[in-house]
């Protein structure tokens, strides 16, 4: 009963599930490894996940947040979150080695859970990269921190977003990951396959990259249902 009530003040208080999950978890390794008691799951349920969907701004959000960048890093930093969809960590953490002028694609080495994957880059990208390089000719990392061959840092990288959606007088809150939920649907809004977007975006399950679906304004536009193909004749019945 105490852990139930624990449990629940936890959640009340504010916490996310992801939380109060973990809450639940370390109770549970305590009594079953170090207690040597028996985990009652029947009368302690693990909580359940909150589904919530992303929020997303407009390609043109997205086009007026990079215009306002205030420094070439800064835009091509968003530029890039935009058009790869990687995480805010992939992104910091790649390397000028990681990116493959030639196949046109970017390594990611360890991406969530530890699992690496390779990245499309699209024609403009590139050239876009080509230019940042040209100009900044950074070290080791694609985006260098306050010192040569260091890494930007993480709270630095978000502020710059932040800038930019002020200064482009965006309401809504837009952050890395924003960026990343942008880049899948509006791929899908423009056509793209949802397993091609599954690979790209490292997801290790369909349904995590088909929430974005219901995003999409135009996606069900484009749905060709069977029936409408049909020539079936109808028969007339009497009234």
């Amino acid at each position: 009963m105490y852990l139930n009530t624990l449990l629940l003040s936890r959640y009340r208080s504010g916490k996310k599930w992801q939380t109060v999950n973990g809450d639940y978890s370390a109770m549970r390794k305590f009594y079953e490894h170090v207690l040597g008691q028996e985990w009652d799951v029947e009368h302690l349920p693990r909580p359940r996940k909150e589904r919530s969907l992303p929020g997303i701004v407009s390609t043109q959000e997205v086009e007026r947040l990079i215009s306002h960048g205030r420094t070439l890093k800064h835009q091509v930093f968003m530029v890039l979150l935009y058009g790869t969809g990687l995480r805010l960590s992939e992104a910091l953490n790649l390397r000028i080695v990681d990116i493959d002028g030639q196949r046109e694609q970017l390594r990611v080495v360890k991406g969530k859970g530890a699992k690496g994957r390779y990245v499309a880059l699209p024609d403009c990208l590139l050239e876009v990269l080509r230019n940042y390089y040209r100009a900044y000719r950074p070290e080791e990392y694609l985006f260098n921190g306050k010192y040569r061959g260091s890494r930007w840092a993480n709270r630095s990288a978000q502020h710059s977003l932040e800038q930019a959606r002020q200064a482009a007088g965006i309401e809504r809150n837009v952050s890395p990951h924003i960026l990343r939920h942008c880049y899948a649907t509006h791929h899908l809004e423009n056509g793209t396959n949802l397993v091609y977007l599954k690979e790209q975006l490292g997801h290790k399950h369909l349904k995590t990259t088909a929430r974005y679906i219901h995003l999409c304004q135009s996606y069900h536009k484009r749905v060709a249902h069977p029936v409408a193909s049909m020539e079936i004749t109808f028969r007339q019945e009497a009234r």
